[in-house]
């Protein structure tokens, strides 16, 4: 992985055409706060209901420095509808500046809190009669 290039106005600029590009807003919303078209529609490998990340409050999914969400984009993030974009989908540079654009609209800071457990503090489980061993 590159080195993460500092921030500048014009990478901001840069990865909020990104994220407007690769559709991002259709599930994270046109300011990432988790809401676009697509989110009521979204669903895990299993079937089930996975909101996707509100980037306004985090944590993220997949850890939230600059370089775990680099490699959300470059992975995307296995089991849920988050996609990886291939390496020849964007350059290095573009890369990062989408990530400093998805940072960008981050309105709290992260806390020790947010990451070791819920904001609800709830795990929300669903009861099925078979544990599934097909993914298909």
């Amino acid at each position: 992985m590159p080195p993460e290039p500092p921030v500048t106005v014009q990478a901001l600029a840069e990865g909020q055409v990104w994220y407007n590009k690769l559709s991002c807003f259709t599930c994270h919303g046109l300011t990432g706060e988790g809401t676009g078209p697509s989110a009521p529609m979204l669903k895990v490998f299993w079937g089930f209901s996975l909101p996707p990340r509100d980037f306004n409050t985090g944590p993220f999914r997949g850890g939230h420095t600059g370089r775990d969400l680099y490699l959300r984009t470059l992975t995307g993030l296995a089991g849920t509808p988050m996609p990886a974009f291939a390496e020849n989908a964007l350059t290095p540079e573009q890369r990062w500046a989408l990530v400093h654009y998805v940072q960008s609209l981050r309105r709290k800071e992260i806390e020790i809190n947010d990451i070791l457990q819920p904001a609800d503090n709830t795990i929300h489980a669903t009861h099925v009669s078979k544990v599934p061993t097909d993914p298909a």
